[in-house]
């Protein structure tokens, strides 16, 4: 491949990854998915751009939007080969053990199978082994409490609140960061049986929630299927982080078109407006008070 190749393949592959990382942030996962799917498929019959298939980065956010959708088997196809290969700049290896194992706890949470829920702890006890981040380190506490490893879980809750205290102290410049360092805390202080710690650090947690910009549910979203996850395998959650950390709501609206004047038939008259209208927001402020 000569030098002109190689900047082509970089840019290319620099558009897939800012491409698909903005379907991906604006909530957009099955936009994500078809983009990289269509660039990756688009470039195949190109020689020097094949290459683009075998791209850490890429690979890295094929699978965090393949969970996103559940389409975990493609999360574990693509990461799977991965897990003990040498990584390159710009492609942490904490991101394929993590959302290797996030795939496994996926497959877990929809099957019910206890060995699923064993390989999604050892994936990501073996992230925090070899990257040191909370992330792995939290999830890795709670899936050894799953599973009914209590030594485990204990040894790992103790390690990512160090690993965490060391972040803050270094500093956490992004925002989102930041809320999920303190969520996480939160999250070791419930598997520590510290309440009132817990309480203290998810409440902070979602102060910086409310301050977040955009398009913002996922944290929430993902905070509060964790806690479920507590709740399930005897793990006590206090009210007052539930009440915080409560599901989001779906609603479907399907629409209908007011008659036309002079039409000659009476389906939705435009006197009606008003009323449904009135019903509407009645319903939604019983769904969500």
């Amino acid at each position: 491949m000569n030098k002109a190749q190689k900047i082509k393949l970089k840019r290319e592959q620099d558009t897939i990854l800012r491409e698909g990382k903005e379907y991906y942030d604006e909530g957009q996962h099955f936009e994500a998915h078809n983009y990289i799917s269509r660039k990756l498929k688009e470039f195949s019959e190109i020689d020097h751009l094949k290459k683009l298939s075998d791209s850490f980065a890429i690979k890295q956010l094929s699978s965090l939007v393949s969970n996103k959708i559940e389409a975990y088997e493609d999360t574990i196809n693509l990461l799977y080969p991965l897990r003990d290969a040498k990584h390159p700049p710009g492609a942490p290896l904490e991101e394929t053990l993590g959302n290797l194992a996030s795939a496994y706890k996926g497959l877990w949470l929809q099957k019910g199978d206890k060995d699923l829920a064993k390989e999604a702890a050892y994936c990501y006890e073996k992230g925090f082994q070899r990257t040191k981040g909370y992330w792995t380190g939290i999830n890795a506490a709670t899936m050894f409490a799953v599973i009914g490893q209590k030594a485990k879980s204990i040894k790992y809750t103790k390690s990512a609140i160090a690993s965490v205290q060391r972040k803050l102290r270094a500093g956490i410049k992004e925002h989102k960061e930041r809320y999920w360092a303190t969520a996480t805390l939160g999250e070791a202080y419930l598997l520590s049986g510290d309440q009132k710690q817990a309480i203290k650090y998810y409440d902070a947690a979602y102060k910086l929630y409310e301050k977040m910009k955009g398009l913002k549910f996922q944290p929430l979203s993902s905070s509060s299927r964790q806690l479920r996850i507590l709740q399930q395998h005897n793990i006590k959650v206090p009210d007052e982080i539930l009440k915080k950390f409560k599901p989001h709501k779906v609603v479907l609206f399907a629409g209908h078109m007011l008659d036309k004047k002079g039409s000659g038939k009476t389906r939705f008259p435009q006197e009606l407006e008003n009323l449904v209208r009135q019903e509407i927001k009645n319903k939604l402020e019983d769904i969500n008070p």
